[in-house]
């Protein structure tokens, strides 16, 4: 009799008609029983319905609801109303624990009710985090359930984000043991991200691509969206920011998905992607880097976030399939693995907008699918890495072999480089002796007039020597007087022999790469002796005017046989040039501040500079032959007048002396050689 009054009691308490959605928990032996076939809801749209609103007469709850996990109600601003009727007709009191798994709700009100008990909790994700009664990343309320009682139990929730009620009846351990599985997977999961990112980081650093810069990135906000998503972030990281809960799957997600295209644009871009496909991706990326500050200015937006994100991954998941067509090698990995992660974001947006059902992998689809993804695409990464780096050992032999080959060219070259001086060498050798011929020809008869004097002061000693033994009367010191002055002819003769000998042996002197050092002389005292050489080659007919400056005028680039062989050559050259062996060849030296162009190796060429010219008023030289008068070998003479080595050797002392060469000439009033050194 006491129990059918409790129960008329509690009948008149809830104004309820019928008791056919009460649920026995004394006859359930299940670990989990989903409640929404046991559920009332009525949607309160002026979010204004209290619960003593909701209680009074005539309100009508809808309890036909389908047999399904979980209640989706997609996005809505109205709140809702639960009512759940829950009997124990057991002798014994009986421990629940009612679970809401859906972090997303900002605001969850717990009213429990019976004849001799009730309390209430106000928590979500809008609310402080110590509100809940199990501090949990999900909402869940315990229930103490007397012997022989009847309960109902009122629930409001409302929330800008996705609403999602999937109600579930746990037993305590039961429960417990599920929130330790739960919290296994996601420390799996992002144990999995983790390590992702500290692999992908290492190659980035290693291979400096930024397609892995972009990859790490995307991993790190598609972590960041299954933290917002999942309740972690209100959990663990920001407890007192709600506001990152609430925007944080939009925006988190928006910024993956393309980060996701620009990975894929990166990559592609070696296979070159159309100019069509190329806007496409460019216009997502836009679209959806916008969706944060869209979401942030009136959340009303984020319903419409989803179906972009959705058209960004099913195009993702075009781009991975129309890479895996060109047959690229990576191309398969990203297909398979961009394939997995589409699939779970296509599956997690479908449900979002309640078009499938909930269970346990379509409430995880994008945990499972994004952790997938980052499985296989570590795949990818140790075959790139394992690419280049058979690819670096490839090319680190195929380097040593190029420097052996370039060793080996050097060596050639070297050797090549000998030869040429050598045989530029044997050049200069040639023309020098060429000069030789010429100036022993020419200083022969000189040389004879010394020997001859020699002989004869030689004689008319003898015959002093013989006057002095066959008498004695002769006078002493005249044959003394005579003897001295044969003697001091003889050796002044000696003297010009010897000076003679040494200006040949002088000019014979190989070259200047012998020399250690070649010593400053001064150039006015050098050319003199030069011309007086000169003058035992080139005919009596033609004239020398010289013009020196006034100044002492140094030069260390040459030394003074180097020099003595310019001035000769130059000379043969004029001499030659001048018709019946009648004119003048001048000679000038001074100094010159210039800006020009060298006619020998056409360098430009400016500074100051010591000037040596030789001039003649020959026939000049035709401009034609002019382009080609300092190449070896060269010559407008016939065969056998000339080797064509006078000017090319004249170029390459020049020229290893740091200077430059002028040439002026014109066809009938003759021709000028100007020789600059630096000046020092």
């Amino acid at each position: 009799m006491i129990q059918l009054l409790q129960i008329i009691c509690l009948f008149l308490l809830t104004n309820i008609s019928v008791m056919a959605d009460t649920l026995d928990v004394a006859k359930i032996n299940q670990q989990s029983i989903s409640l929404t076939t046991h559920l009332g809801i009525l949607e309160d749209v002026d979010k204004t319905l209290t619960l003593e609103d909701v209680q009074k007469d005539g309100v009508q709850f809808k309890t036909d609801l389908p047999a399904s996990k979980s209640i989706n109600l997609s996005y809505s601003k109205s709140a809702y109303w639960l009512r759940f009727n829950i009997e124990n007709s057991s002798n014994t009191q009986i421990e629940k624990i009612l679970e809401i798994n859906h972090p997303l709700l900002k605001y969850v009100d717990f009213y429990f009710q019976s004849e001799d008990d009730s309390y209430q909790i106000y928590t979500g994700f809008g609310r402080p985090y110590e509100n809940r009664a199990y501090k949990s990343r999900i909402f869940a309320f315990p229930l103490r359930l007397q012997a022989h009682s009847l309960n109902v139990i009122y629930i409001r929730v409302a929330s800008l984000n996705v609403v999602q009620i999937p109600a579930q009846l746990w037993k305590p351990e039961d429960f417990q043991q599920k929130e330790r599985w739960d919290l296994a997977f996601q420390a799996l999961y992002f144990g999995i991200v983790l390590a992702v990112v500290i692999f992908s980081l290492a190659l980035m650093l290693m291979l400096r691509e930024k397609s892995y810069f972009i990859y790490i990135s995307m991993v790190i906000f598609i972590a960041l969206t299954v933290i917002a998503y999942k309740g972690l972030g209100s959990e663990c990281i920001w407890q007192n920011y709600p506001v990152l809960t609430q925007i944080g799957p939009m925006c988190f997600g928006a910024i993956a998905s393309s980060l996701q295209l620009l990975f894929l644009r990166q990559f592609f871009n070696k296979i070159s992607l159309s100019l069509s496909v190329d806007r496409i991706i460019t216009f997502l990326i836009f679209t959806e880097l916008t969706i944060p500050f869209i979401v942030i200015w009136d959340m009303g937006f984020a319903k419409y976030c989803g179906p972009i994100v959705l058209i960004s991954i099913i195009f993702s998941l075009i781009l991975s399939v129309f890479g895996a067509i060109y047959k690229e090698r990576s191309a398969y990995f990203l297909c398979a693995g961009f394939s997995v992660l589409s699939i779970g974001g296509i599956v997690n947006v479908l449900h979002t907008f309640a078009v499938i059902p909930t269970n346990f992998l379509i409430s995880n689809s994008l945990s499972i699918g994004s952790s997938l993804e980052m499985l296989i695409f570590t795949l990818l990464l140790t075959d790139r890495y394992q690419f280049i780096h058979i690819d670096k050992l490839q090319g680190d032999m195929h380097l040593a072999e190029t420097n052996q080959s370039l060793l080996a060219e050097i060596e050639e070259r070297k050797k090549g480089e000998k030869r040429q001086v050598a045989l530029m060498h044997q050049l200069n050798h040639m023309q020098k002796l060429e000069s030789i011929g010429r100036l022993t020809s020419g200083i022969a008869h000189d040389f004879n007039n010394i020997l001859m004097a020699i002989s004869g002061y030689n004689d008319l000693n003898k015959n002093s020597a013989q006057d002095l033994s066959k008498s004695t009367t002769a006078n002493l010191n005249d044959i003394e007087d005579d003897l001295m002055g044969n003697s001091k002819q003889i050796e002044i003769a000696c003297r010009k022999a010897t000076k003679l000998i040494s200006q040949m042996l002088s000019y014979c002197r190989r070259d200047q790469s012998e020399l250690i050092e070649n010593p400053v002389f001064n150039v006015n005292n050098e050319l003199h002796e030069s011309i007086d050489m000169l003058r035992k080659i080139i005919p009596s007919t033609i004239k020398f005017e010289l013009n020196q400056s006034d100044k002492i005028i140094p030069l260390k680039q040459l030394d003074e046989a180097n020099f003595n062989q310019i001035i000769v050559n130059l000379c043969v050259n004029a001499s030659h040039a001048m018709a019946d062996s009648k004119g003048t060849i001048k000679f000038y030296t001074g100094q010159a501040q210039l800006n020009s162009v060298c006619s020998c190796c056409m360098e430009s060429f400016n500074g100051k500079f010591v000037e040596i010219s030789v001039s003649d008023n020959g026939s000049g030289i035709d401009p034609i032959v002019a382009k080609r008068i300092f190449e070896p070998f060269y010559t407008t003479k016939e065969v056998g007048e000339g080797t064509g080595l006078g000017l090319s050797v004249i170029a390459g002392l020049v020229h290893n002396a740091g200077g430059h060469i002028l040439l002026e000439s014109e066809m009938g009033v003759g021709t000028t050689f100007r020789l600059l050194f630096p000046y020092q």
